[in-house]
């Protein structure tokens, strides 16, 4: 569910910009899942200190991450490739995780992510060509989606794991996270991108599928 992700993107950018298209998608989850909660009587305000985390999480790990993924698209790097990139981020995640938030990781397991490192490294960098300034500043843009998701689930991890943490049901979190990426994808949506959609059946199947299966099925799959 969640790579499928970057198959939308692919199938959605023809018709809308990287900004539009993000602004939209967030547009329709936030308030679905805004008359989802109200139907189940579950839509309460959760105080600004659970707010404001849960809306930083959500930046990250849906407005900065997924803005790097389909500018990298947008680009011209493969939806394939993109997704392989992103392969680091479990890879960065398990590394930093003893650093910041005191998980230990023993020396078997540090092989292990610098062997899945490497299996992620080589093909990517095999089809650079260096001498292209344009194509190497492609290439790396997805990193930023690895940094950005790797801060996210670090950063969520830790607040986890203080006393003073409020647990927000994942309901109102996806959408506090939800609301944060739309808030911060109107202002270039509308003064670099205009908004601009050549509305087609197959951009509306694609933000169907980008909504439910991706946000609403595979971000809380990896939440819980």
């Amino acid at each position: 569910m969640w790579n499928s992700g970057f198959i939308g993107a692919e199938y959605g950018l023809p018709y809308a910009s990287t900004f539009t298209l993000l602004f939209y998608r967030y547009l329709a989850l936030t308030l679905l899942i805004f008359f989802y909660l109200i139907l189940r009587d579950q839509f309460y305000w959760v105080g600004w200190r659970a707010a404001w985390q849960q809306m930083i999480i959500g930046l990250l790990s849906h407005g900065v991450w997924l803005t790097c993924v389909l500018f990298a698209i947008d680009y011209g790097v493969p939806a394939g490739i993109v997704a392989l990139v992103f392969a680091l981020q479990p890879l960065a995640t398990g590394a930093l995780s003893g650093v910041v938030v005191g998980e230990r990781t023993q020396w078997n397991q540090w092989l292990g992510l610098i062997i899945g490192f490497f299996g992620v490294a080589i093909p990517v960098v095999l089809r650079v060509d260096f001498q292209n300034a344009y194509e190497v500043f492609a290439w790396f843009i997805p990193l930023g989606s690895v940094i950005a998701l790797t801060a996210a689930s670090l950063f969520q991890r830790k607040i986890s794991l203080k006393r003073s943490y409020e647990n927000v049901p994942k309901g109102l979190s996806l959408f506090y996270q939800s609301l944060a990426s739309m808030i911060f994808l109107l202002l270039p949506a509308i003064f670099i991108e205009g908004l601009s959609v050549k509305w087609s059946p197959v951009f509306v199947s694609a933000l169907i599928w980008l909504v439910l299966a991706v946000s609403l099925g595979a971000y809380v799959l990896m939440w819980i």
